[in-house]
């Protein structure tokens, strides 16, 4: 088996199908974490996620990364700790309201705090005009580079092949089955099955195998489009992950803060990124000014621009790929939530032969009409 892509998602996979006993190698075009996995605000929820379906597999992710947890092992990596959310007020508060009502209804832990108890909770937050609260307790985040040592070493101890610097630049296949990977060294790769999980650049590698898997534009104004501000060490302590009206943050690796704007990511040109003395990584301190206590003096000490891996319609791609034997795909913009599951349910798919119904809803044949299938049914 051949996984391409080293981020959470590959790593994940390859180390479930190498626990199922395949003989695996893992297939980075750069280095391990260089794509979304580095520049994801990890937030582990399924609080926006919807319809149901979708709603549901990302459940089933919080739940798969609690479980070192209740085995009693250390997960140094995770923080399910929380999050706390309030509203401007008016429309906004009203969209606030219907969300948590459904995601009551669907048996989602969500309650409402006053003032003073969300400042037991965190008594470094500056609430001014703020009278209520919603608190998601079974939510939280996660450091993604201690995530993906984690998964990589699982990977090692499971034999599973580590291949970085390595591009796979085409597929050698006929009948419609792939075969081989071509790299970008000329050698040849062959396996049972491969499995893409390139992330941004899933579009231009499945490509190579006749498939089309249409993503949102990595473009100014894209939703794709992420942006995170990480402090410098600060003295303001904070335990949670926070969305207030003008910004997101959460604690970030020692003493520092990560910041996320989302009306500021949508002024930002991917191919342009703004500098830490920029007037944009100003702004996000000015914002972070007003939400917590002792924040003078904070300085950014990186500024992060991301591609999120988002499907046109929105939804997960996760599945075996139309008009083509042997690929299987999965890109999703929640990775860092469904890594665990995913991992699992698609190994038990290309590993064990399985068609998982919480998968059923993803997958990639649904953009079949325009698939780009080779009429010679080569790859």
């Amino acid at each position: 088996m051949v996984v391409i892509g080293g981020g959470v998602l590959g790593a994940s996979i390859a180390g479930c199908l190498a626990r199922l006993g395949h003989i695996v190698t893992l297939i980075e075009a750069t280095h391990l974490g260089a794509g979304t996995t580095a520049t994801s605000f990890a937030w582990v929820n399924a609080n926006e996620k919807a319809p149901r379906d979708y709603f549901e597999l990302n459940v089933a992710g919080m739940a798969a990364h609690r479980q070192p947890l209740a085995g009693g092992r250390a997960a140094p990596w995770l923080h399910l700790t929380g999050r706390l959310q309030w509203a401007a007020g008016g429309a906004e508060q009203a969209a606030l309201d219907a969300k948590d009502e459904r995601l009551r209804a669907w048996g989602y832990a969500v309650t409402r705090l006053k003032r003073a108890d969300v400042l037991d909770l965190e008594p470094e937050l500056l609430l001014e005009g703020v009278d209520e609260v919603s608190y998601y307790r079974e939510e939280g985040y996660l450091l993604p580079r201690l995530y993906l040592a984690h998964l990589v070493r699982i990977c090692e101890e499971l034999g599973v092949r580590l291949r970085t610097g390595s591009a796979v630049v085409g597929f050698d296949g006929a009948g419609g089955r792939l075969r081989a990977a071509r790299m970008a060294s000329g050698d040849l790769v062959t396996a049972d099955a491969f499995v893409s999980c390139c992330g941004r650049w899933t579009p231009e590698v499945v490509a190579r195998a006749g498939v089309s898997i249409p993503l949102m534009p990595a473009e100014t104004g894209s939703p794709a489009v992420g942006l995170l501000g990480a402090t410098a060490p600060v003295a303001t302590r904070l335990r949670r992950v926070v969305s207030s009206p003008q910004l997101n943050l959460r604690p970030d690796e020692p003493y520092r803060i990560l910041l996320q704007a989302l009306d500021l990511e949508r002024t930002v040109e991917p191919d342009a990124p703004p500098g830490i003395d920029s007037p944009l990584a100003a702004e996000l301190l000015r914002r972070a000014g007003l939400l917590l206590r002792h924040f003078d003096g904070a300085h950014l000490e990186s500024l992060r621009v991301g591609v999120r891996p988002l499907p046109v319609d929105g939804r997960s791609v996760v599945g075996w790929a139309p008009g083509v034997e042997g690929l299987y795909v999965v890109v999703t913009h929640s990775g860092i939530t469904l890594a665990p599951v995913v991992g699992e349910l698609a190994a038990k798919e290309v590993g064990g032969g399985a068609d998982v119904p919480l998968l059923r809803p993803f997958r990639p044949s649904r953009f079949a009409s325009d698939a780009l299938l080779d009429a010679g049914g080569s790859a």
